[in-house]
């Protein structure tokens, strides 16, 4: 069957599936009511109900455990990717058999680890309400930027991303910023969601193509600064980008929007039975 008619019939399908949770969401925003707990370390309004029996120490000791194991990541990435042998550098292929080294695009992953830690950190605080915002919204743009890179081919060609980069972290805060209780935490969750599953469904996407294309054969290379031979299968050496036609982004997008509207919707179902 052809590609292009398959991705429209799931475009429509995902589409009266989304249309069909709106609908039935039309009432659940005058069912919300979720007090408000206030931060340990601030006593400012935090984005989370009051919870008893909920262990902080332990939810704190994760987060700094999280944020040093990422920062840890972000400088292994610098490092390794500071000076790397041309027989080891991976390349990402798109549709038309163009490869792209995956250095730069290494580096970025190597900053949304740092930015990530640092988010965690100011997370462990302040906890996550509007003042978290100020530095949260950062790792959703690291995010965003990841997306676009891959979107065009593995490497940042425009010179309009930081406008458009800008852009979303202006509007993500300020309704994060003005926004009452708990729209503005829906808010910046929602938001936050789309760009989740739009990055798992991509990167899994990666993994099925790039496994396809290239399989588990291996090739001998030889490391020259090293002299010893090593076997690396060309799958650590490619890989696919998904396709980045106007159809398949679409599709993504409404599939990631519809799968943060069903959570969504899950939580408002999970706070009425509690």
């Amino acid at each position: 069957m052809n590609r292009k008619f398959v991705t429209i019939i799931a475009i429509i399908t995902v589409s009266v599936l989304f249309l069909i949770l709106l609908i039935s969401s039309g009432g659940d925003a005058g069912r919300i009511h979720i007090p408000q707990d206030n931060g340990t370390h601030t006593g400012l309004p935090v984005w989370h109900p009051p919870m008893e029996g909920y262990d902080y120490q332990k939810v704190q000791a994760t987060v700094i455990f999280s944020a040093i194991m990422m920062t840890i990541g972000a400088h292994l990435s610098f490092k390794w990717t500071s000076k790397v042998s041309k027989e080891f550098i991976t390349y990402f292929v798109d549709g038309e058999a163009n490869r792209t080294p995956t250095i730069e695009f290494d580096r970025l992953l190597g900053w949304y680890s740092a930015i990530t830690s640092i988010t965690g950190i100011v997370n462990f605080m302040v906890d996550v309400g509007k003042l978290w915002v100020t530095v949260g919204v950062l790792h959703n743009a690291v995010e965003v930027t990841i997306l676009y890179t891959l979107h065009q081919g593995g490497k940042i060609k425009s010179t309009t991303i930081p406008a458009w980069i800008l852009s979303y972290i202006m509007l993500a805060a300020s309704l994060s910023f003005f926004l009452d209780w708990p729209f503005d935490a829906l808010w910046f969750k929602m938001q936050g969601l789309v760009i989740d599953y739009i990055l798992f469904i991509q990167f899994t996407r990666m993994y099925f193509d790039t496994h396809k294309g290239f399989g588990d054969e291996t090739q001998r290379l030889v490391d020259v600064e090293n002299t010893h031979t090593v076997s690396i299968s060309p799958a650590q050496k490619h890989i696919v980008l998904p396709d980045s036609s106007k159809l398949s982004v679409i599709f993504v997008i409404l599939l990631a929007l519809f799968l943060s509207a069903l959570t969504g919707k899950i939580s408002v179902i999970y706070q009425g039975f509690h």
